[in-house]
């Protein structure tokens, strides 16, 4: 029985010895070869692996799950190379799991090559080298400020202090312990392409004419902040009509920190479409980073209602759900972010998740404030250069964290912003009251950022601008407006193309016991009184029409468009024999917008 080191190009230190019984052979692909001793002293040679296959180095995830970093020579290549790859070591030892080894291009016996792994890091354990490992992005450890550093893609990002006094930033390589193809790819979107001169040339000019614009970009630098100050996650709501530029405002915000293209396959532009584990492990992953979530029509519904406000709630707890596994509980993430969300309609009209409106900062409208003719350039630039600022960001405050003075000085400056706030926003109600800290932290960002990158913002703080129009007596924009008029006309056009399905006391011809085929879809006491709709019925067609039928009902309400006696925008009203809930439309409403000018719908049957 032989014991041999594996050949130099393996890169396996020299310590690192196979174990007894194996033997690998000197020439490409390095077979691996288990040579069993039998009773009557004869060697037998059992195959293992077809190439070399070998433990390098191990690491530990903060659950104490143990990882390896195993090397396998690529057997596609017309000379040997050894490729990495980081697994769990569990994987090596079940015989279901190690079958994604096969998934790498090794071939190899199942029970032996499990044997050859528990022998082989048995014998080598003390030798191996640890690898700096992480499984999430952003700080290190608990307090940023005990300087283990910051996580940005496959790079840690740490301070020394040297003897004299001075510190000098570092940038090492580091694995990313979770190994899925998903997070791997999401990853790689955390990336630099040329410069930080072009990026910010492409947006200083504009961006004074962009206040949303600008407030999202701040809420993509603001993640590293929430931990050193311990403040809560949040979401920058961008609202309006499709093709308003929200999803290009993503992408200037996606740009702080790597690829903007929502079409690319590592764009850091998340979906909607997707499911609440899916997103909490998304924003696990980018731990002190943002998480960027396009068009919220797209995300899943249950029982008709959709289920974006459910998990946006979800996510600013800043942990998972507790669930079950076979044995035990699964491990519960955590995660500072701040949520950066796109959609036609305002996230918090689309669900009644209580207390969404107080974690939520609402911007509606047009982004770029109905002039797109500068994205196409501004975007083709963006799309070759991002990344640089997010990485100068973390480098800023890697350095300057452990700084008890100037923490402190930063503290005071957030709290002053949130009085501040705090102040002008109480008259509006506790709702908008309660979001004072979070434009605190915005416009924060702002000062800090604009300090650490040189941007020389001078022009005014667009939060302050949120806040007068947040005072303003309509709470949507015009924008938003328009498209809650277009409602009330939908359905007055409806109601006006189709008399027969409105029952009309004062009509003798009728009988409220004689309803058409689906039923009323309202009805009516007087000839110029006030219309009474049956919600669901109402819901219909406003979904019919492509309308958030709970949110424009909603928006009535607000104008002062309809009466309510019983909340959520509902009246009730006796008619035949029964009392109904009922959407009363006003009379002066219908006389208002039901003229002869409304579009008329066709019959829904």
């Amino acid at each position: 029985m032989t014991e041999s080191q594996f050949p130099p190009e393996a890169q396996v230190q020299a310590a690192i010895k196979l174990p007894a019984q194996y033997t690998i052979e000197p020439t490409p692909p390095y077979r691996i070869i288990r040579l069993e001793l039998q009773r009557n002293g004869t060697v037998i040679p059992i195959p293992v692996a077809q190439q070399g296959m070998v433990i390098r180095a191990i690491a530990q995830r903060s659950d104490g799950t143990q990882f390896v970093e195993l090397a396998i020579v690529d057997l596609t290549r017309p000379t040997a190379v050894w490729q990495a790859h980081m697994l769990a070591f569990e994987t090596l030892q079940d015989v279901k799991a190690i079958g994604v080894l096969a998934k790498y291009g090794l071939i190899f016996n199942r029970t032996e090559a499990m044997r050859y792994f528990a022998e082989f890091y048995a014998h080598n354990a003390p030798y191996f080298p640890k690898q700096p490992c992480h499984d999430q992005f952003g700080w290190v450890g608990d307090d940023p400020r005990n300087d283990e550093g910051f996580v940005l893609g496959d790079t840690l990002h740490t301070v020394t202090k040297h003897a004299d006094g001075k510190r000098s930033l570092n940038a090492t390589p580091t694995q990313f312990l979770d190994t899925s193809d998903g997070t791997q790819q999401l990853a790689q979107g955390f990336e630099t392409r040329g410069s930080m001169q072009d990026w910010w040339g492409a947006l200083e000019d504009d961006l004074p004419h962009w206040p949303a614009v600008e407030i999202a970009l701040m809420a993509s630098f603001a993640p590293p902040l929430l931990s050193i100050f311990n403040l809560p996650n949040f979401i920058v709501d961008i609202a309006g009509r499709t093709s308003g530029g929200k999803t290009t405002a993503l992408a200037v915000a996606a740009s702080v920190w790597g690829n903007p293209d929502p079409r690319a396959r590592n764009s850091l532009i998340q979906s909607w479409n997707t499911t609440e584990v899916g997103l909490e492990r998304v924003a696990a992953t980018l731990n002190c980073l943002p998480l960027l979530v396009d068009e919220t029509k797209q995300a899943r519904q249950s029982n008709g209602v959709n289920l974006a406000p459910t998990i946006a709630y979800q996510l600013t707890n800043g942990c998972s759900r507790v669930r079950g596994q076979k044995v035990g509980l699964q491990r519960k993430a955590q995660w500072r972010t701040v949520v950066i969300s796109t959609g036609e309609d305002c996230i918090t009209d689309l669900g009644k998740q209580g207390g969404l409106k107080a974690r939520v900062v609402p911007l509606w409208g047009s982004p770029f404030e109905n002039d797109l003719s500068k994205i196409p350039a501004m975007m083709s630039v963006l799309q070759k250069n991002y990344g640089h600022a997010g990485v100068a960001w973390v480098r800023q405050l890697v350095g300057d964290v452990s700084n008890s003075a100037m923490r402190n000085t930063w503290w005071a400056a957030h709290q002053e912003l949130e009085k501040k706030y705090t102040q002008m926003l109480q008259p509006l109600g506790q709702e908008l009251f309660r979001i004072a800290g979070y434009l605190a932290t915005l416009s924060f960002t702002r000062a800090m950022v604009n300090s650490a990158l040189h941007l020389n913002l001078t022009h005014e703080d667009p939060v302050l601008g949120l806040i007068r129009k947040l005072g303003e007596r309509e709470d949507t924009s015009e924008e938003f407006e328009d498209r809650t008029l277009e409602a009330l006309r939908c359905v007055l056009g409806y109601i006006d193309a189709n008399p027969a399905l409105v029952y009309r006391r004062y009509d003798d011809t009728m009988d409220y016991f004689d309803s058409p085929p689906n039923g009323w879809f309202g009805f009516q006491l007087d000839p110029d009184g006030a219309l009474f709709l049956f919600p669901q019925r109402l819901r219909d067609i406003l979904a019919k029409e492509k309308f958030a039928g709970n949110s424009e009902v909603r928006n009535w309400n607000d104008r002062g468009w309809i009466e309510s006696n019983m909340g959520r925008a509902r009246y009730n009203q006796a008619i035949a024999v029964s009392t109904v809930c009922t959407v009363k439309i006003r009379s002066e409403t219908i006389a208002k917008y039901a003229p002869k000018h409304v579009d008329k719908i066709a019959l829904v049957k």
